[in-house]
């Protein structure tokens, strides 16, 4: 993935491109190409950062093989216009909102690879009561440290028949076990 958004990079000639036009091209092409995988898998915090660092280098650009100046911190850089920033997105953030959502697709909707997932770490407890150990998967891991962002913001309806009395938020004021 890195690979395909420094040929990216390269194929643009940055030199005649605006300060505007780069950040256009990094919010509207650079960050749509790991979306797919990034709906799928987590990446290291380290390829973030590096893929990342690939769009500074492109945005401040680059004199005799070196790089320019960074006037701003990406950080910065991140924030919307009303706070700031340019508006560009976080890859960190981008991350971590797909990794909500497949914890609420999890939760909330059954398929085969929620279904493994209950088989696998929830053979005797809930989802929500489990802790994650050294001897789980990546992506299990992941889901349970985002757990406690999103189960608050998932509420059950009693009539349906498929919420757990004391581990799902019914009530709207969070799980009766966590009460």
């Amino acid at each position: 993935m890195i690979v395909k958004i420094v040929k990216r990079l390269n194929g643009w000639q940055s030199s005649i491109l605006s300060h505007v036009g780069k950040i256009t091209l990094i919010k509207h092409v650079l960050q749509s190409i790991p979306i797919y995988t990034l709906s799928a898998l987590n990446l290291p915090k380290g390829t973030i950062c590096l893929i990342e660092m690939h769009f500074a280098n492109f945005l401040w650009g680059t004199s005799d093989g070196k790089n320019k100046y960074h006037w701003s911190k990406w950080e910065n850089l991140c924030f919307p216009k009303d706070e700031g920033g340019v508006g560009i997105r976080s890859m960190h953030d981008i991350s971590n909102s797909l990794i909500l959502k497949r914890w609420w697709r999890f939760r909330t909707q059954p398929f085969l690879w929620a279904d493994f997932l209950m088989k696998k770490y929830c053979k005797r407890s809930h989802p929500v009561s489990k802790v994650p150990t050294s001897a789980d998967s990546h992506t299990w891991k992941s889901l349970m440290k985002i757990k406690a962002q999103a189960e608050p913001h998932i509420i059950w309806k009693v009539q349906a028949g498929n919420s757990s009395f004391l581990w799902d938020n019914w009530t709207g004021l969070g799980a009766l076990a966590k009460l």
